[in-house]
């Protein structure tokens, strides 16, 4: 068994840009369920899910990446988990033996960046090499919490191998999605979505990795309303931009108006901007600016 710890790599803060924009799926599609947004707070909610379970994906590859380095090279690299103090245990640490089990232990209390404490484990099962088709990642949590909140769920990701026009396709799941606050309120979250890598897989240039995003999200927020995000076109996720490029969502959920989110308004050409044009089935039509706001719960 083999022990790790952690420093930085621009991979990997590259990653974490790149989730934080997807999580603006999240963060607009509650936006339209009322013209005036009054519901802030059901804006926040969901912020908080999708920030939590972005959070944990990031740790997942990153602690990957580090298994990966101290496998298959001499010496550590500068590469680890998002943060310094979580203990990385690979079981099966020899070249070429499968499947490993990645443990990144968070114990009974660990703080790092942005004033975040979890505790608990993520449990990472890889039957094979991130580019390798057929490969599969299995995360699992042990009593794992982030600021108070508990996180359950399973979240598979499976490379595809490539498709037609020869990328690597990952379709990635969650099973039993559940985020409880401190107060005892429980959101709940499905997920089946594929990521089609369309450019930088063959570069060393941190920046050039874009991804195209499809697939739906279901689930019920903190009130117990059931909704459904639904990718219509491919949301383009480019990891130089904070925000999502392109693309459009339908948001829907019980008693409120189908909402399309489109994310290519603000620059048709494909440059990165931070609009997004939201069309109500009435035919409601708002220009809205995409904002990243930190939950107070993960503040």
């Amino acid at each position: 068994m083999l022990h790790l710890f952690k420093s930085t790599n621009m991979k990997n803060r590259k990653l974490l840009i790149w989730l934080a924009g997807a999580a603006v799926i999240g963060i607009m599609a509650v936006s339209c369920e009322k013209s005036d947004l009054a519901d802030m707070a059901d804006m926040e909610e969901e912020t908080l899910v999708e920030n939590v379970f972005n959070d944990i994906l990031a740790t997942v590859h990153d602690a990957e990446a580090r298994a990966d380095e101290l496998v298959y090279t001499s010496g550590a690299k500068k590469s680890a988990l998002v943060d310094s103090c979580p203990v990385i245990t690979i079981d099966n640490p020899e070249p070429g033996v499968w499947p490993k089990t990645i443990t990144v232990d968070f114990g009974e209390g660990c703080e790092g960046f942005h004033e975040r404490v979890r505790t608990g484990k993520i449990i990472i099962v890889v039957t094979g090499r991130y580019r390798r088709e057929g490969s599969v990642k299995t995360v699992t949590l042990e009593d794992y919490t982030v600021n108070g909140i508990s996180v359950e769920g399973t979240k598979t990701i499976v490379n595809e191998g490539r498709n037609n026009e020869g990328n690597l396709v990952y379709s990635i799941s969650l099973a039993d999605g559940k985020v409880t606050l401190p107060d005892g309120k429980v959101a709940t979250r499905e997920v089946a979505r594929t990521r089609e890598w369309v450019s930088g897989e063959n570069t060393f240039n941190p920046w050039d990795d874009v991804y195209f995003i499809t697939g739906q999200v279901t689930g019920t927020n903190f009130k117990g309303v059931s909704y459904t995000h639904t990718i219509l076109t491919p949301l383009e996720a480019d990891a130089a931009c904070r925000f999502i490029k392109s693309g459009t969502l339908r948001f829907e959920a019980d008693d409120r108006m189908t909402c399309v989110l489109d994310y290519g308004y603000g620059d048709p050409e494909g440059g990165c901007d931070a609009l997004a044009l939201a069309t109500r089935e009435d035919g409601e039509t708002r220009v809205i600016t995409l904002r990243f706001r930190h939950p107070r719960f993960l503040r």
